[in-house]
């Protein structure tokens, strides 16, 4: 009996650890893809320092607006639901980036959002990573 509680005990730390992990997993991503898309952003579009601050505030908040719809769609039955609340917060994002954006920039940004949708949607076909991270077309450069 002694025996099984002590196993008992053990697994229940093991995936109390392994939750956390997780956790922090998720969390670090986060914030790693914040420090990753702005500087994609500011490459792609010569953001300057003060945009570069803007949209790393706000590639923050959307992350965690991102979390607290997870948190909350779990118990949502509908995926059309899920799809507009997604949707919703990913063209608020859009919005509020824009408009930090010069003209300048404006073009540069329509063309960067297409080729990041049709990456997107050749990476969720099946054809696997091949087209993530390819440069844009030089002609808008």
């Amino acid at each position: 009996m002694k025996r099984l509680m002590k196993v008992m005990s053990v697994l229940a730390l093991l995936l109390i650890t392994n939750i956390g992990f997780a956790q922090r997993a998720r969390e670090s991503r986060g914030a790693e893809m914040v420090t990753k898309m702005t500087a994609r952003l500011t490459e792609k579009l010569t953001l300057t320092t003060d945009q570069q601050s803007k949209v790393s505030d706000i590639l923050t908040a959307h992350n965690a607006n991102m979390k607290v719809m997870r948190e909350q769609m779990q118990n949502e039955p509908s995926k059309e639901e899920k799809m507009k609340l997604r949707k919703a917060s990913w063209d608020k994002l859009d919005t509020d980036i824009s408009a930090l954006l010069t003209v300048e920039q404006k073009p540069k940004y329509a063309v960067y959002k297409k080729q990041m949708k049709e990456d997107f949607k050749a990476n969720r076909g099946g054809k696997g990573k091949e087209g993530m991270g390819k440069d844009f077309n030089d002609e808008v450069y």
